[in-house]
This record gives C-alpha cells, structure tokens and sequence, in this order.
C-alpha cells in the first residue's frame, strides 16, 4: 500500500504475531521496515485506519505525533466518523 510516497507492506493476519502479544495489541506498524500488521478481528477496520494514521504521521515527518497513542486514538476517531458521516 502507497501512504503517501512510501510503499508500506500490508497484511492481516488470522494470530497475533509476536510482536503482538509483547506489545499486547491487535495491530501495529513497523516505521523502519515500512510494514502493518493487523489482527483479523470484529475491529480491524478501526485498527487498520489506527495502522495507517501512525504510518501518514510518520511518513509526513511528525514523529512525535506518530509515536503519541491518544493522538493517534483521537484522529482514527475522527476519521471513522466522517466516514460514517459520508456513507
């Protein structure tokens, strides 16, 4: 997947991976090796737009904001309701 100008490798999978269970969560996003991973559940929608925004505040040199959980949680939040909006 293009985020951006950078090809990001994407995949969900059907068990945690182990950099899943270590970091307890259903999805994550490695910066350095440009790839997502996303457990196959009721929530992966919401992970991969959660995935994906950690990877657009990467790729667009906001490190800081990247790396901040609630900011991440609070845009992947307003995303998904203007999606809903949309539909």
């Amino acid at each position: 997947m293009k985020v951006f100008d950078k090809n990001y490798k994407f995949k969900i999978v059907k068990k945690p991976t182990e950099i899943m269970k270590i970091l307890d969560c259903v999805g994550y996003c490695d910066f350095d090796k440009k790839e997502i991973y996303v457990l196959d559940n009721k929530d992966k929608e919401d992970t991969i737009v959660h995935e994906i925004t950690h990877a657009c505040l990467h790729t667009l040199a906001r490190e800081d904001l990247a790396q901040d959980e609630d900011m991440v949680n609070l845009i992947t939040r307003i995303v998904l309701e203007i999606k809903r909006i949309l539909k």
